[in-house]
Order: structure tokens, then sequence, then C-alpha cells
């Protein structure tokens, strides 16, 4: 009998073993866990290999290091216990959602990943400022804050909507009071941070940080779509916000030096 529970007490030692292993079996046991009261926004400390699981920590879902360009949100925390040893972790998900599990929180950093991988907006603005050219302002805006991890919310959008078809002003009628005059479902006013912006000064700077020039931007190598990225994910970090929606109004001429700048940006 003395044998057969020393066999079995190896046994079980080399199963928890393996676990770290193999990721086959764990001895991590989920001590307690629960949801954050909002959303936050983390991107990998460095480029070492460093695994995401799963909730029982017996199997691996994805390694960060192939994710180096990535903002993970997170909602949720837990403490996983390890022999003596209590670790927290979180509940990541890609801003696509296609990658998401169990991280330790000392492999992430505080904020969204941003990489200023473009220099200049693309865009060659007419004088005056077409439709066409507010609707690719508008897309340049969207791909940039995509690209770094900010999904644009549907929802929000429905609430700018609201309010820029002319129904109601912003002064006027709370975003609470649209949610419920749209009946958008979960979706709580006190959750979102609103930001408006009737003017936004010194374009020419934003434009052309080195000379100034307003009207690089009809030459397609102007930086205020850059720049104006570079603000809202500002405003997003600030805002520990991982969604948005935002209505933006240009108008004037760049080659005329009038262009003007207005937006509203609605984050959760």
């Amino acid at each position: 009998m003395q044998k057969f529970g020393l066999t079995l007490m190896l046994g079980l030692l080399s199963i928890c073993l393996g676990g770290i292993t193999t990721a086959k079996a764990s001895c991590y046991q989920l001590s307690r866990s629960h949801s954050l009261p909002y959303t936050q926004v983390f991107h990998n400390r460095d480029s070492a290999t460093h695994y995401l699981w799963n909730k029982t920590h017996t199997r691996k879902l994805h390694n960060l290091r192939n994710y180096p360009h990535t903002s993970w949100h997170v909602n949720r925390e837990a403490w996983f216990s390890h022999g003596t040893t209590t670790a927290h972790y979180y509940y990541v998900v890609s801003g696509n959602h296609r990658a998401a599990g169990w991280v330790w929180q000392g492999y992430l950093k505080d904020g969204s990943y941003y990489r200023e991988t473009v220099k200049n907006d693309g865009l060659k603005l007419a004088s005056p400022v077409s439709f066409n050219d507010r609707g690719q302002f508008d897309r340049f805006i969207y791909q940039r804050l995509q690209h770094d991890g900010y999904p644009l919310n549907n929802q929000l959008s429905m609430i700018l909507n609201y309010y820029s078809s002319g129904n109601d002003r912003l002064a006027d009628y709370t975003v609470k009071d649209v949610i419920q005059t749209l009946k958008l479902k979960n979706l709580n006013a006190r959750d979102l941070t609103l930001i408006n912006q009737p003017t936004v000064h010194h374009l020419n700077r934003l434009a052309d940080p080195q000379h100034g020039k307003l009207a690089i931007e009809t030459t397609g190598k102007g930086q205020l779509g850059v720049s104006l990225v570079r603000t809202l994910e500002k405003q997003l970090r600030a805002a520990n916000a991982s969604e948005y929606a935002i209505h933006t109004n240009l108008t004037g001429s760049a080659q005329a030096g009038t262009l003007k700048l207005q937006y509203v940006l609605l984050m959760r």
C-alpha cells in the first residue's frame, strides 16, 4: 500500500510538471475572476515568446510574438494560483477579434500599439473641399484607427448620425436621450465620453509641421489626417476607450488658406 501511494504521488507530480512543458495538464488553479468596469487597452511588452492560454491554463492558444502590432482589449481579469504563487492575468481580445486568451498582465504595457508608418495622408484636396474629399478624409481616419486597434462602433455612429441629421443639437438633447430615442441596447451613457471640437486650430502646422503651408494638402503630401489620428488616439487613451465614432466636418480651401476642420468624437 505504501508503495502504491508513493507511485500515485509521483504520477500526480509528473502530470503537474508535464502541464508546464506540454500544456496537456496544468497545476494552475483559477482562484477568482471578475469583469472590469470599462474596457482597457494594452500592447505587447516586448517581442519575446509569451503565450495566451485557455481558462484552465492547459492549452496554448496564441503566441504574443506573432502579434507585434496588435492592441489588446481587456474587460476581464483573474488570478491563477500555482503552488504558493498567485499571478494576475488578463483576458485579452485583439482588435479584429481573431485572437483571444488569458495572459499574465506583466507581459503587457498600458495603451494601444501605435506605429507611425504613414508620413502623409495622401489626399489631394480640391479647392474648395468637395464632398468626395470629405469622404476620403473620413476613410483615412477610419482605416488608421482600425489599424491601430480602435474599431468603429456602429451604435455610437448611430448616435452621432442622429445629431448630424439635424434632429437635435448636442446642447439641447443629451446622449442618454438619444440612446433612449433610438432604443439602443447594451449601451449606457455613463460609459461614454463625448468630445465636441468646434474648431481645430493651427491646421497649417498640422498639415505641414516643417513649413506650415496649408496648400500642401492639395498635393497628396499633407499630414493633416495623420495629425488628427494622433490627436484622436491620445484622447482615446486618456478616456481608456477601445471603441469610437466620429463625425468630421472639413470645409473651405487649402489653396486659399481657409481650410476649417471640426469634429465630434464619441468613445467607449
